[in-house]
């Protein structure tokens, strides 16, 4: 009985590429005789390539098709003359060819390759390699051999090697797999923050770490609190910090005196005083208070606080009505809170007194607290007045 015979490509993960290469001759070889070590065809580099029928000796009709990705029907035995060039497409380096032939008879479909591809477990296609990128495949059609002449199908395969171009999806002349944005045209891939991401796709173009680390759609870079969401960037003290991020945000020192106080509610800016004591309740803290015990802070400005000052509203200039102290006399004439004095000769008394030492008291007051004599208006208080007035404290 007359057997027809389909002979297809199987496994090439071929690309839809017109054109082929350049028809070649159908080639003979000498039948083996027996059953072949196992050949591939296999790409030496990116290439097309190309199928020729070359009929066969077992006299049968075979239809030729193409069978991956699609089963495609590409020609028939005795129809079909020998000689007859399909093109395959496109293929990569280091890609198997494989054929194979369905015997309609049997059923059986035999492939090239090792036999353990088929039904009996052998070798079914002797394969020649003629060099140049050039196959001869020679097909045994019978179950276990038949026999052996590996002839009953015959090919021959060309492939000329080919440059694949590189994909470039945005048409700026870099390849996708180079380009540091596909979809994006930039032939001059500058990436300022050195991400892999070129600024024109980069969304933080100076911002190689975080790429706004807190979403709240700020670059890390420009954000004035990067791990912090706050999109309105509100800086109330303008240090440069946000205020979601700002331990002071109304203090632009950030606590410049290190007491963990922000100097806008410091009672002490410029001193560290963590505990924040103020003895008399006015605004300095205890450690920067000139009297920290006097919440007037010495309201009459003679230099004595006012928790120890026993003469209020003390004025630190004074004058006797001779316009000049009278000798070992005391008061104050120039205002520095030393109490001025006169002596014969030069030489002043042995005794010198400060604001501080009659408690914030003038001469003045002090003649009016003791009573004294128009003498002392005249002339300022004696040693022994300033004496007497100092011992009753």
């Amino acid at each position: 009985m007359k057997k027809q015979l389909i002979s297809g490509v199987v496994g090439l993960g071929l690309m839809t590429v017109a054109g082929g290469a350049m028809a070649v001759e159908c080639i003979t070889t000498s039948p083996p005789g027996a059953i072949p070590a196992a050949g591939l065809v296999v790409l030496a580099q990116d290439a097309t390539a190309t199928s020729t029928f070359c009929g066969g000796s077992a006299g049968y009709t075979s239809d030729t098709h193409l069978v991956d990705p699609n089963f495609v029907y590409v020609g028939t035995g005795n129809v079909t003359a020998a000689g007859t060039e399909f093109d395959l497409g496109m293929f990569v380096a280091g890609q198997e060819l494989v054929f194979s032939i369905t015997v309609r008879d049997t059923g059986y479909t035999f492939f090239t390759g090792p036999g353990d591809r088929n039904p009996d477990g052998i070798v079914h296609a002797a394969i020649t390699d003629l060099g140049n990128g050039v196959f001869h495949v020679g097909f045994e059609d019978l179950y276990n051999g038949g026999d052996l002449d590996y002839d009953d199908v015959n090919l021959v395969i060309e492939t000329t090697g080919i440059v694949i171009a590189d994909e470039d999806t945005d048409d700026d002349g870099i390849p996708d797999d180079e380009d540091n944005c596909v979809v994006t045209p930039n032939p001059d891939q500058a990436d300022a923050d050195g991400d892999g991401e070129g600024d024109v796709c980069d969304v933080c173009p100076n911002d190689a770490g975080n790429e706004d680390a807190d979403n709240d759609g700020i670059c890390g870079a420009d954000d004035n609190c990067p791990a912090v969401s706050n999109s309105n960037q509100a800086d109330a003290d303008e240090d440069g910090l946000g205020d979601a991020c700002d331990a002071c945000p109304n203090d632009a020192t950030n606590d410049a005196d290190g007491d963990g106080v922000c100097e806008d509610v410091d009672n002490c800016p410029g001193a560290a005083n963590a505990d924040q004591a103020n003895a008399d309740g006015d605004e300095a803290g205890d450690i920067c208070d000139l009297c920290p015990n006097d919440a007037g802070d010495d309201a009459d400005g003679d230099g004595v606080c006012g928790d120890v000052d026993a003469c209020e509203g003390t004025e630190l200039t004074e004058s006797v009505p001779t316009e000049e102290l009278g000798v070992n006399r005391f008061a104050l004439i120039d205002g520095d809170g030393v109490f001025d004095t006169v002596s014969p000769r030069g030489r002043g008394p042995r005794r010198s007194y400060t604001i501080q030492d009659t408690h914030g008291c003038s001469c003045s007051q002090i003649i009016e607290a003791l009573d004294l004599g128009e003498g002392h208006t005249k002339f300022g208080c004696s040693i022994s007045a300033m004496d007497d007035w100092i011992a009753t404290f």
